[in-house]
């Protein structure tokens, strides 16, 4: 069994395979256009010194090129990254690389999927879940992007085709981020100093749009307590958990009255408090508590 080691080059050939890559029943293939030589010749490149593979260029086709590397050995590997278009994702192993790692991973992606224009950067990708993942390891390289959906609908292409275009997620990297993410990719771009979203004290900010809300029946919710400050990041987002909830307590042996009410931050103070007087508690399904005499 072979092993690949983590370094930038095989992170820049992941992220051109991202953009670009696909598989076939004896390797896989990297799809360009015919004037990108020399994202052709790195692909080759990288092939043979990551897994020591042999890929090749085939005949150009409808103004593109294929880089094709018959190789079980990339086959195997690439299939981590999800089978088909909508289905490509990032492997969880791949946010515990080093920045470096990262860096050319968002470089040989953004060659392949990436466009540029006066207002900044974008990507386009038909996986939601790619493109959240794309988004998360810009923030690591401090490049705050907004991921957006676009929803199906027939486009028309400037020599006139028509074509029905699936969902897609759009990344949008604009202002000081564009500036920054121009010096990872190595293009100048002038920073406007403006931003909508911006990276601040550990955290990135965005500006709220919309707040919708949506009726739920039978849903499960849970209350976290971590430490300190009771926030914590839920998929990707700072949360707090619920605060100054309202506990009753019985304090008389026949519970039949409740004569106290505990206005308390978390659960555990009240446990904590009544174990220091040296109380068991039993907790009831329905909330209420019992203190045994």
């Amino acid at each position: 069994q072979k092993r690949a080691t983590a370094t930038p080059s095989l992170f820049r050939l992941i992220g051109y395979y991202l953009a670009e890559g696909s598989r076939s029943v004896n390797g896989v293939s990297f799809s360009f256009h015919q004037h990108e030589n020399g994202f052709h010749d790195d692909v080759i490149a990288l092939c043979r010194e990551v897994f020591d593979v042999h890929a090749y260029p085939r005949k150009p086709r409808n103004g593109g090129i294929d880089v094709v590397a018959g190789s079980s050995l990339l086959r195997q590997f690439f299939e981590q990254f999800g089978l088909g278009s909508a289905k490509k994702r990032l492997p969880s192993w791949i946010f515990q690389a080093s920045d470096a790692c990262i860096r050319e991973l968002v470089i040989g992606y953004m060659r392949g999927d990436g466009c540029r224009d006066q207002t900044g950067f974008s990507f386009n990708t038909v996986s939601e879940s790619l493109g959240e993942g794309i988004r998360q390891l810009m923030l690591r390289l401090g490049v705050v992007a907004c991921l957006y959906k676009l929803e199906p609908r027939t486009v028309k292409l400037p020599q006139g085709t028509l074509y029905d275009r699936s969902c897609q997620w759009m990344g949008d990297i604009g202002g000081s981020n564009a500036a920054r993410l121009g010096e990872i990719l190595g293009q100048s771009y002038p920073d406007s100093k403006t931003q909508s979203c911006f990276i601040a004290n550990g955290y990135a900010h965005y500006p709220v749009r919309s707040i919708t809300t949506r009726a739920v029946e039978d849903l499960r919710v849970f209350n976290l307590e971590v430490q300190d400050d009771h926030s914590y990041l839920a998929d990707g987002v700072a949360s707090h958990n619920c605060q100054q909830e309202v506990y009753k307590v019985a304090a008389d042996r026949d519970f039949r009255e409740w004569d106290e009410v505990y206005h308390i931050s978390t659960w555990s103070e009240v446990v904590a408090g009544f174990k220091k007087q040296g109380y068991e508690l039993d907790l009831y399904s329905d909330g209420r508590v019992r203190i045994p005499s």
